[in-house]
């Protein structure tokens, strides 16, 4: 059964490489005992032919000497049973041999072995065939009969027959074989088991950041420590990603809380606005309904207004709510374009004109030369304009001034609008600029929902921008924001008024 952990799959793959290295070390270490034992061998015995060659002529006029063959047989299996002795003619062919009757298998031997075998003392290991098997090789002694009439054949002796093999792997096995096996088999195990305690070293930091991860879900979690980031391989980087991306994800919780609970909080001033708004109309159309024959007409009429008036009231919540909400969605963005925003300024200024005049205050623009521009919603950045300047108006009193004014500073467009109204503290400034909705109605900024500063606010945040917001008490507000330049254009600043 394959391990589940990282160690356990680790330390099965290091077994089977060690086992599979040890095999192989076993075998190989098999093969060279068996060519060096025949090596050896034939080294010893590489003059056993030419030996007896220069003492016994075996072939003569092409035949073979039976007598002296048989001499040489018997004396040699005395010596060494181990041994097969084979004539062989000039052109490979067998024409005589010591094995038993029924045993041979091959008539002709290649040639080719044997001139190696003579022609280079010192070549090494020369395997020859073997008679007895087909396709076997064997190790030999050879030398060539030669007469008076040139060369005769060759004396060729298999120095291990197949009987005699046999035994050799059995000694090997036993001797050489045997302790190599178990040297390695020791190697390997040792090996093994210092593998297991680097494994364990490396994999524990591993570990270590699992049981990180698995605390990541409860509150109690602990920080990576600092020492595990400074030893700088893998590990420690992904150790410190990790701490990274909790920190961020921590950090992201608490901004989702904290808006979630500003959020609760304006659906709160929201639903007052709208109850009292509904209050108030479903009253007035009440006593319509109930009192329209004892009311005057001028009466009927102030009903009228205040029920008309109170339901736009309810218009502008309703589409100002949901007009956030749009806004909040991911999928909403921005349809940049390059526009004037002294144009827009001046454009938004001539709307609420009537507005404030009706209340005894005077609306203007101060605006710099008409040469520069954004690339920014102009719809958008049109909103931000009108709810700035509507809760302007609300607050400024008659005889005050409210002023919007555009310049181009440092590469960006600066757009403010200032009202000489009450103005606000400190606290409710801060309030005001906080990114978000706003958390309880703010009365000083004219907007009791706070719908529409957080509507601009998103706005602004949609273009890469905030919203900044000063104040003096008495003195009245500013509130403003900036864009990048899409154009700049080398003139002197201009202040026009409207």
């Amino acid at each position: 059964m394959v391990p589940r952990s990282l160690y356990g799959r680790l330390a099965l793959s290091l077994f089977v490489l060690l086992a599979v290295f040890a095999l192989g070390m076993v075998a190989a270490t098999h093969v060279a005992s068996v060519r060096y034992q025949q090596e050896a061998t034939q080294q010893l015995n590489r003059d056993l032919a030419q030996h007896i060659v220069s003492e016994r002529l075996l072939i003569q006029g092409g035949r073979v000497d039976q007598a002296a063959w048989e001499e040489v047989f018997h004396m040699l299996m005395v010596i060494n049973p181990s041994i097969e002795l084979y004539l062989v003619a000039g052109d490979g062919k067998v024409l005589a041999y010591s094995a038993p009757p029924g045993t041979i298998k091959r008539t002709r031997v290649d040639l080719a072995p044997i001139r190696t075998f003579l022609s280079n003392p010192a070549y090494g290991l020369v395997l020859g065939d073997d008679p007895r098997d087909a396709a076997g090789r064997k190790i030999f002694s050879a030398a060539p009969i030669l007469s008076a009439k040139g060369l005769q054949g060759y004396l060729y002796i298999i120095l291990a027959s197949s009987a005699s093999t046999t035994t050799t792997k059995g000694l090997a096995t036993s001797y050489v074989l045997r302790a190599s096996a178990w040297t390695i088999a020791l190697a390997a195990a040792a090996a093994f088991i210092a593998g297991l305690a680097v494994l364990f070293g490396l994999t524990r930091r591993l570990r270590r950041l699992s049981a990180e991860v698995h605390r990541f879900k409860r509150p109690d979690r602990i920080a990576l420590g600092a020492s595990a980031a400074a030893e700088g391989d893998e590990i420690a980087e992904l150790a410190q990603r990790f701490h990274e991306m909790a920190t961020r994800i921590d950090m992201q919780m608490q901004a989702m809380a904290h808006k979630d609970d500003m959020r609760r909080e304006q659906v709160a001033a929201v639903s007052h606005d709208l109850r009292t708004s509904l209050t108030c109309l479903h009253g007035y159309l009440e006593t319509l309904q109930g009192k329209s024959a004892q009311l005057s007409a001028e009466a009927r009429q102030d009903f009228l207004d205040r029920a008309v008036k109170h339901s736009w009231r309810l218009a502008r919540l309703v589409t100002e709510f949901f007009e956030l909400a749009r806004l909040d969605y991911r999928d909403a963005r921005p349809t940049r374009e390059w526009f004037s925003m002294h144009e827009l300024a001046q454009d938004v200024v001539q709307k609420f004109q009537p507005r404030a005049a009706a209340q005894g205050m005077r609306l203007r623009t101060q605006a710099g030369p008409d040469t520069h521009g954004v690339q920014a919603d102009i719809g958008m950045i049109e909103r931000v304009l009108s709810n700035l300047i509507d809760n302007a108006i609300k607050f400024t009193p008659a005889g005050g001034e409210v002023v919007l004014r555009v310049a181009a500073i440092r590469g960006h467009i600066e757009v403010s609008v200032t009202d000489t109204g009450p103005g606000m503290d400190a606290a409710a400034v801060r309030q005001l600029a906080e990114p978000g909705v706003s958390r309880a109605p703010t009365p000083a900024s004219g907007d009791s929902s706070g719908l529409g500063l957080a509507i601009v606010r998103r706005i602004l945040s949609l273009h890469g921008s905030k919203l900044h917001a000063s104040s003096v008490v008495g003195q009245g507000c500013v509130f403003g924001f900036s864009l990048p330049l899409a154009v700049t254009a080398a003139a002197p600043e201009l202040v026009m008024e409207t």
